[in-house]
């Protein structure tokens, strides 16, 4: 018992800073042991129920959990009013709409333009595919949970954090993309929400490249539902346009195309940097004394 008091003093002292990396590498980790597990085949049938197909398909939960757990023990329920309240802006400015719904489609065939004119390249047109009706039915669940857990995280819990250790908000998105693709590389062994043909570089460059834009987004509005509109958009475009290598091979078109994300990101804090002011976490002594002040 001891121990684990002085277990809670210890983490209750961590700065802002220090409780954003050392949950996220202990959301990191989590992710890479079970993920493991899944891959390696560890664990065992349970009720003629897989264990390994069940973990396979949840690990992505864990920033999710992560976050409304360590934002509870942080902040009590104040916090989970903060991470939750963005998902309840909802812009009536159609130009945020746009950005979060289309930004990507010049980006892309811009891109496959590019990556045509490298040695060994080739300029063609490239139609773009819309999902069918089924399609986005059947996907769009999925790409919602998942968008919702990221963005709790990495975005409700993590970024507030930053800011509040001194960051600016490019330097926070550009951590947090570092940290987002590291999350992500499990998926590759599992199979899991990963295009088959990406590789390790192409998938960290990725969310590196895409993290300045969601950042900027929420930057701008406070809206959470924004983001997801963007992140539901991204999911669909990468395969409607065709910059996903098909195989494992040649991603030369997806590392330009990271590439024109992360100048398109810059350019966006460039001209737009202002926005909304983030509301920043508060500790659970600092609850406290407001707490006894008021009594």
């Amino acid at each position: 018992m001891d121990r684990l008091k002085q277990f809670h003093t210890w983490v209750s002292s961590l700065s802002p800073i220090q409780q954003a990396y050392t949950v996220a590498g202990l959301g990191i980790s989590l992710q890479y042991t079970l993920s493991a597990l899944s891959y390696f085949a560890l664990l065992p049938d349970v009720a003629g129920v897989s264990l390994t197909g069940v973990m396979k398909n949840s690990t992505y939960m864990i920033p999710g959990f992560l976050a409304v757990f360590f934002t509870f023990y942080f902040e009590g329920y104040s916090g989970l009013k903060r991470i939750f309240r963005p998902y309840l802006v909802v812009l009536v400015n159609p130009i945020y709409w746009l950005v979060a719904s289309l930004i990507l489609v010049p980006i892309l065939y811009l891109s496959l333009f590019l990556n045509g004119l490298l040695p060994g390249g080739e300029t063609k047109s490239y139609l773009m595919t819309l999902p069918t009706w089924e399609e986005i039915k059947f996907y769009s669940p999925l790409f919602i949970k998942v968008a919702i857990c990221d963005e709790l995280f990495w975005i409700g819990f993590v970024y507030p954090r930053m800011l509040q250790a001194g960051y600016s908000p490019l330097k926070a998105s550009l951590a947090i993309g570092i940290l987002w693709g590291a999350d992500y590389v499990p998926f590759l062994f599992t199979g899991f929400f990963i295009a088959q043909g990406l590789n390790l570089p192409a998938l960290l460059l990725g969310w590196f490249s895409l993290t300045p834009i969601y950042i900027w987004l929420y930057h701008r509005t406070g809206s959470a539902i924004i983001i997801l509109v963007f992140n539901l958009f991204m999911q669909f475009l990468f395969t409607a346009i065709p910059i996903l290598p098909k195989v494992i091979g040649d991603n030369s078109g997806v590392v330009m195309g990271n590439l024109i994300c992360l100048l398109s990101g810059f350019l966006l804090w460039y001209f737009a940097p202002s926005g909304k002011k983030e509301p920043l976490p508060v500790k659970q002594d600092e609850l406290i004394i407001k707490a006894e002040r008021t009594v």
